[in-house]
């Protein structure tokens, strides 16, 4: 069976672990992999030991999009010295998994490429116009589940599969997502399902909030929905942080311009909670000041905020800007203490690899990402849209250090027994599976079944 992934410059670059750790699991299950990316991130990855890698032109003209979509599958069929490529259209009449009419699935998959995986991220701040909010219990105003436009990396897989006459798996990472992820799916397998513009479709859920909003709002059945929780790799030790050595406290914050609001009330809650605790330190006599630092990763519209912000506060002495962040883990996994706005509905690997490494998170809790909002797992700030509740949960995380160490060991813990990276590339297999025996694909389908056998067989 062969696999293209497809990503988008933003995701390419930060999430390059779980792309790596999907790639050599796909391959360990004799999958052939391929992952294509925007041109200029294609160009500044080295090649793959385990995959090829091909660019695209990730923008233009809509008009243009099965023009771009047709060149990168000539350069899928160069890289793998495939057949020439021949554009597969779609089935007429509706298709539903599990249907009692075999002739209407017959063939649905027909290309030498079985599997388009798209994986991508909404742009920040872009917002359908259409797109309303919904709110999943109270979640003090909290909205991870607006609707936003598909993320460049789906609308160009959606094509790809559509000229490879392949199955397209949704990889849903977002909460703002699930909405758009939901109509594709109920448009391939619904009462739509004769549109020629959309290939037989697969979601994989990144976290289980996602999984069970996209249950909740879908019809769709047999196995074309599977729960994907993103894992990654425990420490055995926690690493040692500046926490355990001295007074100087460094605080890294995780910004998206999604979350500006409550990026403002962080922000003067830290310089609030660095007042307080001067003022603590003098009151105590002897004892030297807790001496906060701010390192801020996002992307630039948050950064840029963050900057003005902190110069009017007059902090911007403390605070250290670093652009490429997600991309440099070990840096990221050397602080103290780990602030997650919460709001923007993103799964971020980057979180969990602070978790497993027993970093504490004080977060204001996100609907569409679970961990964020389990009370033994982060710090949660009660009223996140409150300076003062910011001030006062910064202040206390960096003074109540036995409240902070369990809270960090019991995230340590959950992620070693339940984010497995493993977990992950076990349920994409599956989901690979389910999408080609749903389809009625001949191709692929002896290709695969061992490949599934054993993914039953992984802890």
């Amino acid at each position: 069976m062969r696999a293209v992934l497809v990503l988008d410059s933003l995701f390419a670059a930060r999430e390059r672990a779980l792309i790596s750790r999907l790639e050599i699991g796909l391959a360990d299950e004799g999958v052939r992999v391929a992952h294509a990316a925007p041109w200029s991130e294609s160009e500044a990855q080295a090649p793959g030991l385990y995959s090829v890698s091909v660019g695209y032109v990730p923008t233009g003209l809509p008009f243009t999009l099965p023009q771009r979509a047709r060149m990168l599958a000539e350069s899928l069929q160069q890289v793998w010295d495939l057949p020439e490529v021949v554009r597969v259209e779609a089935n007429s009449g509706a298709l539903q998994p599990g249907s009692e009419e075999p002739s209407r699935q017959e063939g649905r998959l027909r290309g030498p490429i079985q599997i388009v995986h798209a994986l991508g991220w909404s742009t920040a701040g872009a917002l359908a116009s259409s797109g309303s909010s919904v709110r999943m219990g109270d979640h003090r105003g909290a909205t991870g589940f607006m609707t936003a436009r598909e993320p460049i990396a789906w609308s160009m897989a959606r094509q790809l599969a559509i000229e490879l006459g392949a199955g397209l798996v949704l990889e849903v990472c977002e909460g703002r997502q699930v909405a758009r992820a939901v109509s594709w799916l109920e448009r391939s397998w619904g009462s739509a399902g004769n549109a020629t513009d959309t290939p037989p479709i697969a979601l994989v859920c990144a976290d289980e909030a996602i999984d069970h909003e996209v249950r909740r709002r879908t019809t769709v059945r047999a196995g074309v929905v599977v729960s994907a929780p993103w894992g990654v790799h425990a420490s055995s030790e926690p690493h040692a942080t500046n926490a355990n050595r001295g007074q100087i406290i460094s605080i890294l914050l995780l910004a998206s311009d999604a979350e500006r609001s409550r990026l403002t009330h962080v922000l003067e809650g830290f310089a609030k909670a660095k007042a307080t605790l001067a003022e603590r330190a003098g009151a105590g006599g002897s004892e030297a000041p807790i001496e906060p630092m701010l390192f801020v990763g996002g992307d630039d519209k948050a950064l840029d905020h963050v900057w003005r912000l902190a110069r009017r506060l007059r902090v911007l002495d403390l605070v250290t800007l670093v652009p490429d962040l997600e991309a440099l883990r070990e840096p990221a996994l050397s602080t103290d203490l780990m602030i997650v706005p919460g709001g923007s509905g993103r799964i971020r690997t980057l979180v969990l690899d602070a978790m497993g490494a027993a970093i504490p998170v004080l977060t204001g809790g996100d609907p569409a990402v679970s961990f964020l909002s389990n009370d033994s797992l982060v710090w949660r700030v009660e009223v996140p849209a409150s300076t003062a509740a910011w001030s006062d949960s910064i202040v206390s995380a960096v003074t109540d250090r036995d409240r902070t160490h369990k809270i960090a060991e019991s995230a340590r813990h959950w992620v070693k027994g339940q984010r497995q990276a493993s977990t992950h590339v076990a349920a994409v297999i599956s989901a690979y599976c389910a999408l080609i025996r749903a389809a009625g694909s001949a191709a692929g389908s002896d290709a695969v079944a061992a490949g599934q056998q054993s993914v039953g067989d992984r802890p």
